[in-house]
């Protein structure tokens, strides 16, 4: 049975365009879960117990990544990760991170990367996408950019020249962020997307725990604690209030005169 298509020539002529990739040639890989753990190594990744991993891991490429990989075989080069709201992944992807674009230069104008995952959702924003997709109806996104050691890219180190920033307000980088002054010295390399499509967090959760089977309890343990600092530090505080509580009240002081 033959579908009538309701869309006009010029809203096919858009999605024709999109789905070739627009102006720089986009396409984006999805990544068989059993392969991270090799390709984040590859990049100098080593997953930390508080890191929480997407439901997917996209490689990018452009009509330049060939180009820049043969530019940065030669080169030092290290991972940044970069968090951004979802509406801006599209001009990010296809136009590659701009430091003129960046909002934020408190420790000078340039690219803002984080060696840490956990930094980086914090500019992750999860944004509204189309109600229908598998995804879900929100995502969040971080990319994975590989950036080639170069005077003109400041880190926290402790050779005070490598994170000293002419026109910085803040001082020198703090640790764990990175500041790009040239755009032509990174290039993302992955996508990190987080879904809210509860069956594939499921599937993903599913595939940890299984990951998780044989290892020992103390471990276990100790992955959980990492994975929920925040709620300790909760539980945490309000002992110390009900310890206060207690230690104040009329009938303690009593209880302590009487027996001490």
């Amino acid at each position: 049975e033959k579908r009538q298509c309701n869309l006009s020539h010029r809203q096919l002529t858009l999605l024709a365009w999109i789905f070739e990739g627009g102006h720089a040639k986009l396409s984006l890989r999805s990544l068989k879960q059993c392969n991270w753990s090799d390709t984040l190594r590859s990049m100098g990744i080593e997953k930390r117990p508080n890191y929480v991993m997407p439901n997917y891991i996209l490689e990018v490429s452009k009509k330049d990544t060939d180009r820049w990989i043969t530019k940065s075989e030669g080169e030092e080069t290290f991972h940044g990760f970069h968090g951004s709201r979802l509406d801006n992944w599209f001009s990010i992807l296809n136009n590659g991170l701009q430091q003129h674009r960046s909002k934020t230069s408190k420790f000078g104008e340039g690219i803002y990367l984080s060696s840490d995952l956990t930094l980086s959702m914090n500019y992750s924003t999860r944004g509204v996408g189309w109600e229908k997709s598998v995804l879900g109806s929100t995502l969040s996104c971080i990319s994975i950019n590989q950036v080639i050691n170069h005077q003109n890219v400041k880190i926290h180190s402790s050779c005070p020249m490598k994170g000293q920033v002419e026109d910085s307000e803040g001082g020198s980088i703090p640790e764990h962020h990175i500041l790009v002054r040239d755009n032509q010295l990174l290039h993302a390399r992955y996508l990190m997307v987080y879904c809210g499509n509860k069956k594939a967090a499921k599937d993903v959760n599913l595939d940890r725990q299984n990951s998780d089977v044989g290892q020992p309890a103390r471990s276990r343990l100790a992955t959980w604690l990492a994975s929920n600092k925040m709620l300790l530090v909760l539980i945490c505080y309000g002992l110390l209030l009900a310890l206060v509580g207690i230690t104040s009240s009329t009938w303690f002081k009593r209880l302590v005169a009487k027996y001490f």
